[in-house]
């Protein structure tokens, strides 16, 4: 049975498969997600110390220079619009509390992984080991819940909302920064394996349980009494990243077939052309990869 959509309830139509995982897309807001989805206990393991999990970064101190700038411009953003309090739930290591505390800004985290956790811990940071869900705050709101590459990662993308909104002062804003479906980058990979066949870079499941759109986000956010504020986005695709997510190399190096060496060498000859073009494109403002978000709270007292 095909399932409705998990954003706004619409209906959808399957889109592809990979890795075991089948994907659908909104016929409305052409959200994609993931049918059926790991339990919530497979993905409390595949977050966990257990399978190592971000255990190489938790030995990190720095991240990328377009990271490190989409960062300061949510901070930037949080600061000139009178936030004084932030929350970062799946703060993994902390790098963006810590430019929000040197900001002079209130920072508290919130990270299942107890790894990751423990590392920003180590920087003089308050974080709480677990979900959102499962901590104590000790009731205390905030002006800014800071989501940064998390809301892809859950089965329930509402519930998830909810619980930011519930942590969130009166009239508060919520920063999301996730991979968007509805760019060229996105589009264009598409097209290729659905002509070639050759593994969809942009879906990286089960890690990635959602693909967001502007459109899907918007809707989400607005079911939750949110407004849009600004919109940016912050960097292209990272063409090494990309071409690794296909997973084509490793599929020849298992099955060495014609088939297999086929996707190799469409990989290697369309992913580097379409990266060049849509760096081109990037330069007259087009939408990318790297979708940034925030949204204020229409709630007031």
């Amino acid at each position: 049975m095909t399932p409705r959509c998990i954003v706004c309830s619409n209906s959808t139509i399957y889109l592809l498969h990979k890795d075991s995982y089948d994907h659908y897309q909104c016929l409305d807001c052409s959200h994609v997600f993931i049918h059926p989805m790991p339990s919530d206990a497979d993905l409390i393991t595949l977050y966990s110390p257990k399978t190592g999990y971000q255990k190489s970064k938790s030995k990190k101190q720095h991240v990328s220079q377009p990271v490190h700038k989409m960062y300061g411009s949510i901070i930037e953003y949080a600061t000139s619009s009178s936030v004084n309090s932030v929350v970062d739930i799946g703060c993994s290591t902390g790098d963006f509390l810590v430019m929000a505390k040197k900001a002079g800004l209130d920072v508290c985290g919130v990270e299942p992984n107890s790894t990751t956790a423990d590392a920003a811990r180590a920087r003089d940071l308050v974080v709480h080991t677990g979900y959102l869900s499962e901590v104590s705050l000790e009731d205390k709101k905030f002006d800014m819940v800071f989501l940064g590459d998390v809301i892809e990662h859950v089965r329930d993308p509402q519930k998830l909302i909810d619980e930011a909104v519930a942590v969130m002062n009166d009239g508060g804003y919520i920063a999301i920064c996730t991979p968007n479906a509805d760019c060229f980058w996105s589009r264009v990979t598409l097209l290729v394996a659905k002509v070639f066949g050759v593994p969809w870079s942009v879906a990286t499941p089960p890690y990635h349980i959602s693909i967001f759109t502007p459109s899907s986000l918007d809707r989400l956010l607005q079911s939750h009494n949110m407004t849009l504020q600004k919109r940016w986005y912050n960097h292209l695709p990272n063409l090494r990243y990309e071409i690794g997510s296909t997973g084509v190399w490793k599929q020849f190096k298992t099955q060495k077939s014609i088939r297999s060496l086929f996707h190799v060498v469409v990989t290697a000859v369309t992913y580097p052309i379409l990266f060049m073009l849509n760096k081109l494109l990037a330069v007259t403002g087009r939408k990318n990869m790297g979708m940034v978000s925030i949204y204020k709270s229409n709630q007031t007292t």
